[in-house]
């Protein structure tokens, strides 16, 4: 078990993985587009099934083993219904927060005594942030960046210590 109250999950492209329809691969960059030109957020709101048949990310396993379990996801009001049946079956025990926009989860960080696990590529600083490491942010600079689960691992117990510092 792991003390979570501090820890705060994104949930797609951290334990969710949301993709295209038959593409095995992450996406290259954040602004990527299906052949019909559509990024994905206008591929699922033409099937919203996707957000309840998107598999797990290799991280869910660790972050399943934090007590509590703490989410905030940027989800559009309709996307809503379909993630939670989504948490329900993969995350039950989660809390999970739901905010309209990725700057809206800095809310969460403002007091500098939690730490956010997060893919997005798009934020001016990456203070007390856990970058996942995904093509689409290979040009993010963070200060602490993860690419596989043990290490995630050891960035948490070393926040948990105290031993995990940002010089941003």
């Amino acid at each position: 078990m792991i003390n979570g109250s501090r820890i705060f999950w994104d949930l797609d492209g951290v334990l969710r993985r949301l993709s295209f329809p038959n593409y095995p691969n992450w996406p290259d960059s954040w602004t990527q587009r299906d052949g019909s030109g559509n990024d994905i957020c206008e591929v699922i709101d033409k099937n919203l099934e996707i957000l309840l048949e998107s598999p797990e990310t290799e991280y869910i396993e660790l972050a399943r083993e934090c007590v509590p379990l703490h989410i905030v996801s940027s989800q559009p009001d309709n996307w809503r219904k379909h993630t939670s049946k989504w948490l329900d079956v993969h995350l039950p025990e989660a809390k999970v927060k739901y905010v309209s926009n990725a700057f809206q989860k800095l809310v969460y960080l403002e007091a500098k005594t939690r730490v956010l696990i997060e893919d997005y590529p798009l934020y001016p600083s990456y203070e007390n942030i856990i970058l996942i490491s995904r093509p689409y942010n290979r040009n993010t600079k963070a200060e602490h960046r993860v690419t596989y689960p043990d290490e995630l691992r050891d960035k948490i117990s070393q926040y948990i210590k105290g031993d995990l510092v940002w010089n941003q």
